[in-house]
């Protein structure tokens, strides 16, 4: 089997350690406090950014608005992507959420894309799949919240249900 490429995650420490990261790999960071991933995250999506990688952010926990204030400098790219899965799930479908879709903002150069019914698990993962299909080579992804998930979808075994169906699927899909 050929070796999968090695890529930079964006914390040279952590590449020095590991020596990056495998096309196919699955990180998952333990943050008990809550705010540490995120340094990890915008690292990740900076670093695939500037080799060119589409990337899709795929957001529980942040409302449009939040999570492009968190990304800064970043959501100015076209070949990034936000999955809003927090609109109509955490969210509500409330209107303060909703307002933001009211008027597209033609200056944003990152796609925002929302699930209209993000706690169910299928047309989540249709949306994620038809969303990767667009795009072309490996793409990289980000799961903003695994708590969040399991938040929305009730339960610790409906998030085991989804990795293991996903997880290999996106390891052939080249995916980090």
């Amino acid at each position: 089997m050929p070796k999968r490429p090695r890529v930079a995650s964006g914390v040279s420490y952590l590449d020095q350690l590991l020596g990056g990261l495998s096309l196919g790999d699955n990180v998952v960071w333990h943050d008990v406090a809550g705010s540490l991933a995120i340094v990890f995250c915008l690292n990740f999506i900076q670093a695939s950014l500037a080799q060119d990688k589409p990337f899709i952010y795929v957001s529980f926990d942040r409302s449009p608005n939040n999570l492009l204030e968190k990304l800064g400098p970043l959501a100015e790219s076209p070949i990034l992507t936000i999955l809003d899965c927090f609109t109509h799930g955490k969210g509500d479908g409330s209107p303060v959420f909703l307002k933001f879709y009211e008027q597209p903002n033609p200056d944003r150069a990152c796609q925002i894309v929302p699930v209209i019914n993000p706690g169910e698990i299928d047309e989540f993962r249709e949306s994620l799949y038809k969303l990767h299909g667009q795009m072309q080579g490996d793409v990289r992804l980000v799961f903003e919240s695994i708590t969040g998930m399991q938040e929305l979808w009730g339960n610790e075994e409906e998030v085991g249900y989804f990795y293991s169906r996903s997880c290999p699927r996106l390891y052939e899909l080249n995916t980090i």
